[in-house]
């Protein structure tokens, strides 16, 4: 009788046990479960975000290309050239290319690149700088103006001068011998044969105008550039040569600044 309630009981015991190891089956599995969803969902969630930041150095890197292209037409305003600009790169291209007709298609695009350059380098509007390379040869390197008598230094610090006959020559109109020591140490130029080439035409005339606009201003001008431009002439009384590049700017923009 004994036995039988002592079978009963390791038998209640065991079914006991049995429950219980069930229950934590239950509870661990379901544990397993739960964590594993969490897992999938922090994969999904960490693959989108990969997929996001994708996107995002996607939509930069199309951004940056939007901003250069930009750029490439107008004068960036967060650029340390703070000069305004009418026109875009394009209207002066077909300006030049329909204009200038003793000058080749490449030459012509070879100066208005260098225009660009120099703009960026001095802080020189490119209208300006374009305005000049017109008005001294109607865009034609291979000009020689005729001679006048000039007084030029004999070293680069003006100690010795004398007065000579010499010619204005190239693109830009420069005096080989009133700049060849500043051009040379400057490594604009290394002989005046240098200043027929029209893109070392524009870096001089730019350097010219850069150094102009730090002196005092020229009589019947407002401000540095328009002394500059007026003593790049070399009669600082004179202001027709002035008049002249306003004249041309004015034509060249007035097209532009009265659309809508």
């Amino acid at each position: 009788m004994e036995q039988v309630e002592m079978d009963k009981k390791s038998e209640n015991l065991s079914k006991i046990i049995l429950s219980i190891l069930c229950t934590i089956i239950v509870i661990f599995g379901t544990l397993l479960i739960i964590q594993n969803k969490k897992y999938n969902n922090s994969q999904n969630n960490l693959n989108n975000i990969n997929n996001t930041n994708k996107l995002l150095v996607l939509k930069i890197q199309e951004l940056k290309e939007e901003n250069k292209k930009l750029k490439n037409n107008f004068r960036d305003d967060d650029s340390d050239n703070k000069s305004l600009v009418y026109l875009v790169k394009d209207d002066l291209k077909n300006f030049i290319l329909e204009n200038y007709k003793d000058t080749s298609k490449r030459v012509k695009l070879e100066i208005l690149e260098e225009v660009f350059i120099q703009s960026e380098k001095y802080n020189i509007n490119p209208i300006l700088l374009f305005a000049v390379c017109s008005q001294e040869s109607s865009m034609r390197p291979w000009i020689r103006h005729s001679f006048v008598k000039v007084t030029v230094p004999l070293d680069i610090y003006w100690k010795h001068s004398k007065k000579i006959d010499t010619q204005a020559i190239g693109l830009c109109g420069v005096i080989w011998e009133i700049w060849k020591f500043q051009l040379i140490k400057n490594n604009i130029a290394e002989v005046k044969s240098d200043l027929y080439d029209p893109r070392i035409s524009v870096r001089a005339m730019a350097f010219i105008l850069d150094f102009y606009s730090n002196q005092k201003l020229a009589k019947e001008t407002n401000n540095e550039i328009e002394s500059a431009i007026t003593r790049y002439f070399g009669i600082t009384k004179n202001t027709k040569y002035l008049d002249d590049i306003n004249k041309f700017v004015g034509e060249l923009t007035r097209s532009k600044i009265y659309n809508r």
